[in-house]
């Protein structure tokens, strides 16, 4: 394939991607239909172009994935209301194709599979001019006091920078330049900044966590480890000279105290003695949840139709597939996950911090519903084509 027809991928690859992270809420979503739409026709116009439209690449994620997703259209024959889980199973057929042409695009142009982390530097970049009100209108961007930025509420919000911290540590691993090494601490610092202004508890215990298994690695104790340690403190020191004109320290620490607050809620609901409304109702539907699978569990009551009994979704991922799919709909979709960390280990790979980012979005997974978002599906398969071409390179070497 010709290298402009590549590059054309990429860039129409780079402009959906960050279209999904700064606009994917109810006021521009819009946006993000047109740019999907790019994507595709770019995408046709590709294969259509080199006589290759019959030959479409996929791996075992997105099989589980449809798999996953023609169980939910089963499920609409004994679900309660075929309407809720039509619709849903729609919606996962949406993120199916949509998963299958990126990843045709990831496969042909493995080789700049970095730059497609690129977008969630631009959406930490972005926020923070919001947050900082430089577009005016700040209200607008916020929602019971807690910071949403440009994204749908604060947790996801917290979710994209999680996996902007995430990105800006496996620049960290890979990268030889200084100023690239500069840049990803201080992308760092200002997400776990915008963090503390959302409110997002699994957004600040998983980024923190994620931060304090980098770091353990990461300054292991061999021959690079002073050159690393300095390097490190001349970009703090940086860094702080930096985001001293723009931080509001009282802000931060009211944050902080917020957050600890939120936090020790969540410690005290594990106890049995919380107070905390949210906390109180995010434990029950958990338990209504596990409840109404332990009366359907093999095949569960039909797709998105815990909101039947509820009236929403149970804000954890496993025990809302569990009620709605049963043990089948969680081993099916889990089997991505699984297998993908089973791969990794049969490879051998080095890159340790993807390893721990898998567990995190798996963990991460109690505390959020995740199995319909393009973005869940993406991030694997952007793992996924790390690793293949991590394995590649090892194996010409």
């Amino acid at each position: 394939m010709r290298k402009f027809d590549k590059n054309l991928l990429v860039i129409v690859l780079l402009i959906y991607l960050v279209s999904l992270v700064l606009f994917d809420n109810a006021y521009s979503l819009n946006i993000v239909y047109l740019t999907n739409i790019l994507l595709l026709i770019v995408f046709l116009y590709v294969k259509i172009k080199y006589r290759t439209l019959m030959k479409i690449s996929y791996n075992y994620i997105l099989i589980l994935y449809a798999l996953f997703t023609l169980f939910n259209f089963l499920s609409c024959s004994w679900a309660i209301n075929i309407e809720f889980a039509l619709f849903k199973s729609i919606t996962l057929t949406l993120v199916l194709i949509n998963s299958i042409i990126i990843f045709n695009i990831l496969k042909i142009t493995s080789t700049k599979a970095e730059l497609y982390l690129i977008p969630f530097f631009v959406g930490t970049f972005i926020n923070a001019l919001v947050l900082m009100n430089i577009f005016g209108y700040s209200a607008n961007f916020y929602q019971d006091h807690r910071f949403v930025g440009l994204s749908t509420n604060s947790n996801l919000l917290a979710i994209y920078l999680l996996f902007s911290i995430f990105s800006s540590i496996y620049f960290l691993i890979k990268t030889k330049y200084f100023l690239i090494y500069i840049y990803m601490y201080l992308n760092i610092a200002i997400s776990l900044y915008i963090i503390s202004f959302t409110g997002s508890k699994k957004g600040t215990i998983f980024s923190l966590l994620l931060l304090f298994v980098f770091f353990i690695t990461h300054f292991k104790l061999n021959k690079f480890i002073w050159f690393k340690v300095i390097k490190f403190l001349i970009a703090i020191y940086l860094i702080f000279s930096i985001t001293n004109y723009f931080v509001d320290i009282d802000a931060l620490i009211k944050n902080i105290n917020i957050l600890e607050h939120r936090i020790n809620n969540v410690l005290d609901a594990i106890n049995g003695s919380s107070t905390d409304i949210s906390t109180k109702y995010r434990i029950y539907y958990t338990q209504r949840a596990l409840e109404i699978f332990s009366k359907n569990p093999l095949l569960g009551i039909g797709s998105d139709n815990f909101k039947v009994f509820e009236g929403e979704y149970s804000h954890n991922n496993y025990a809302e597939i569990l009620a709605n799919t049963g043990i089948i709909g969680l081993i099916l979709f889990y089997s991505m996950y699984i297998t993908m960390i089973k791969k990794m280990l049969s490879q051998k790979s080095k890159t340790f911090i993807i390893y721990i980012f898998i567990l995190i979005l798996m963990v991460m997974d109690l505390a959020y519903v995740s199995y319909y978002l393009k973005i869940t599906v993406f991030f694997l398969l952007l793992l996924f084509t790390l690793i293949e071409r991590e394995n590649n390179e090892k194996q010409k070497n």
